[in-house]
């Protein structure tokens, strides 16, 4: 059996030291040894750790890909700057989160199959059906998830299947937002209607790119009034399938970075000088998560730079839109000692245009707009189920900003935060001139600047 080597895992073209730690879907690291070999490596280290994680749908080979395209424009920025500038060390995180095609935007033509579509669709058929017991209920799940369309009644059938299996796998444990239960039958046949209302039959099943994040608290619709409204009399299984993975993606990327990512932080932060968090799409949640699950007493996070993050844009809220309590990564601001940067942009299709429309909860239907803060070209966020990468945040005391900065332009980052207090929160849209121009658009000399500052700013 190979195992992997204990040490850094260079990258091609990257002078940087780099290391790679994996952790499994429980959060469970599964490179303890490399882990152990680098929290040791750091040991009285006089260079700052970039701690990254990537998002939904990445393979080993996709991370390493993602790490490496955005360190050579890091590498890049580092070299132009005049003043020298010790390289940090880098640290990519690597967890299971392939499952669907995410970064493909509307093909109104909608008739080409994806690629590797059906076998992850077909293992995560598996997956959910597992978590029932043998018997009449798990050959159901199968037989209802293998059809190529659903009338009504079948459609309500494989929601409550689906939704006891997820009951069994999710844990609920780690809330960005409204979020944190696991979602009832209704809930999921309600982001089944939202795409077949956002992609009607002449646009393929295949553009639900989104990882949204809602939860799944209790409706006052019953799953057959969803269904007798007529929009999901032919329903296409796959759709329902897709918002399932969404919460089981959403509990997995909150799970491996409180049970697992949050521990080799915690390892790094006592070891390295400064340490800068950075996550990609679900990532995002990643970071944030294991920010949230650090123990008290280790020092503070430098910075953190959410790239494109799949997170409810009101996670940081100081109040909920609707007069709920905080957004649930509100104190994470308190854990950081400088500044958090998150990009969004229009151009972003799965977290601008279909995250708030794919999941939703049926009590939700009125759209209940929220316009707080200053607008960019992004706009304002449709409802209370909107992408932090797709509108930015809103209800945190934030700084939306247009467009993203040269690189070489000077960033205010502001003062470090007060003992206790919280770390300034900037978001950049990406829209302008394109420089986000889709969800996985974020290895560019644009987003290795911002990272570059907030290095620059802590003087690591």
């Amino acid at each position: 059996m190979a195992t992997d080597p204990v040490g850094p895992f260079p990258l091609q073209g990257i002078t940087l030291e780099t290391w790679q730690v994996k952790f499994d879907k429980l959060g469970q690291c599964t490179s303890p040894l490399t882990r152990d070999a680098l929290l040791e490596r750091c040991k009285n280290e006089s260079r700052p750790v970039i701690l990254f994680s990537h998002g939904w749908n990445n393979e080993f080979g996709d991370a390493v890909g993602l790490y490496t395209r955005f360190l050579t424009h890091l590498q890049s920025q580092i070299a132009a700057q005049p003043a020298p500038f010790d390289l940090p060390i880098f640290v990519g995180v690597v967890w299971p989160s392939t499952w669907l095609s995410f970064d493909k935007g509307p093909d109104m033509a909608g008739d080409a199959p994806e690629v590797g579509a059906a076998p992850l669709e077909a293992e995560l058929t598996q997956e959910l059906s597992a978590q029932l017991s043998p018997g009449p209920k798990r050959e159901r799940l199968n037989e209802l998830a293998a059809r190529k369309r659903l009338n009504g009644p079948e459609g309500v059938e494989l929601a409550a299947l689906v939704a006891e299996a997820l009951g069994q796998e999710i844990q609920g444990a780690t809330s960005d937002g409204d979020e944190g239960t696991v979602p009832q039958a209704v809930d999921l046949l309600s982001g089944a209607a939202g795409l077949e209302q956002a992609m009607p039959s002449t646009r393929s099943v295949d553009e639900l790119d989104a990882p949204g994040t809602i939860d799944g608290s209790s409706s006052g619709h019953a799953a057959n009034d969803v269904a007798s409204a007529g929009v999901l009399e032919f329903l296409d299984p796959r759709k329902l399938l897709r918002v399932a993975s969404v919460y089981q993606m959403k509990d997995r990327a909150g799970t491996v970075g409180a049970n697992g990512v949050s521990d080799l932080l915690a390892g790094l932060l006592q070891r390295a000088p400064a340490v800068h968090a950075v996550g990609h799409s679900y990532g995002g949640k990643v970071v944030l998560s294991a920010i949230a699950a650090l123990p008290d007493g280790v020092p503070k996070v430098a910075s953190v730079l959410l790239l494109q993050p799949a997170v409810s844009h009101w996670c940081f809220a100081q109040e909920g839109p609707d007069g709920k309590g905080q957004g649930g990564y509100r104190h994470v601001r308190s854990r950081v000692s400088r500044s958090i940067i998150s990009t969004y942009s229009k151009f972003d299709f799965p977290l601008h245009s279909l995250f708030h429309r794919a999941v939703r909860r049926a009590a939700d239907d009125g759209d209940i707009r929220i316009a707080s803060g200053a607008k960019t070209q992004a706009g304002a966020p449709p409802n209370r189920f909107a992408a932090l990468g797709g509108y930015g945040p809103r209800l945190s005391d934030e700084k939306l900003h247009e467009p993203l900065p040269a690189p070489g332009t000077a960033i205010d980052l502001g003062p470090a935060a007060a003992d206790g207090g919280p770390a300034r929160l900037l978001a950049y849209d990406g829209s302008m001139n394109k420089l986000i121009g889709g969800h996985g658009d974020v290895t560019t000399p644009h987003t290795a600047w911002l990272l570059y500052s907030q290095m620059a700013a802590t003087g690591y």
